[in-house]
């Protein structure tokens, strides 16, 4: 029985394997396609390009020119010594005599007898004192001035200012914009099938 089974799988299996015992499936005969078309697209590019040349640029230099020199005097002081006469004060002591008044006391004998009366009569009297008196008198003196005088000094320049137009070296920077077309060939797509694989 096991060997019948074994035979009668064997038997399937072949049978799957080489298509034994099914009905063929026939293809449709496909539809002629258009020719292959290609397409042609323009991208063009643009680039911006740097470029640097040598160049020069003005530049105005201002400068000092000596236009004249002359001999320059300055003032110079010595210094020397003066007499003058100036009038001072000079003390001295003298005496002087004063006359003053006084009350003298008197005794007269009185109209009793035996009795004096004292009366007070006045009386003039010379008194001496010293005194300080200032006289005026001239008096020598040296002073010392300055005296202003001229004497040679430096020199003056006389100077102007001038301009000078010079060069100097630069770089010049530009920039440019160039376009470049470029073209990209793409086929076209191909015609699809008219039947489709179930």
């Amino acid at each position: 029985m096991n060997i019948f089974l074994k035979g009668a799988t064997a038997g399937m299996v072949w049978a799957a394997l080489t298509g034994a015992g099914r009905a063929e499936h026939v293809l449709p005969t496909p539809q002629p396609c258009a020719p292959i078309v290609e397409k042609t697209i323009s991208l063009p590019r643009t680039y911006l390009m740097e470029e640097q040349s040598a160049t020069t640029l003005p530049e105005l230099k201002v400068r000092e020119v000596e236009v004249g020199r002359a001999r320059e005097l300055e003032v110079a002081y010595r210094e020397e010594r003066r007499q003058v006469v100036v009038m001072t004060l000079r003390p001295r002591e003298v005496e002087k005599h004063v006359v003053v008044t006084t009350l003298v006391p008197v005794t007269t004998p009185g109209p009793c007898p035996g009795k004096y009366v004292t009366t007070y009569e006045r009386a003039q009297t010379v008194r001496t004192f010293k005194a300080t008196e200032y006289d005026c008198v001239p008096e020598a003196r040296v002073v010392v001035v300055k005296v202003p005088y001229l004497r040679p000094g430096g020199d003056v320049v006389v100077k102007k200012l001038t301009v000078d137009a010079t060069t100097v070296s630069a770089i010049q920077t530009k920039f440019r914009a160039v376009t470049i077309p470029s073209e990209i060939v793409v086929p076209a797509p191909p015609c699809p099938l008219a039947h489709p694989l179930p």
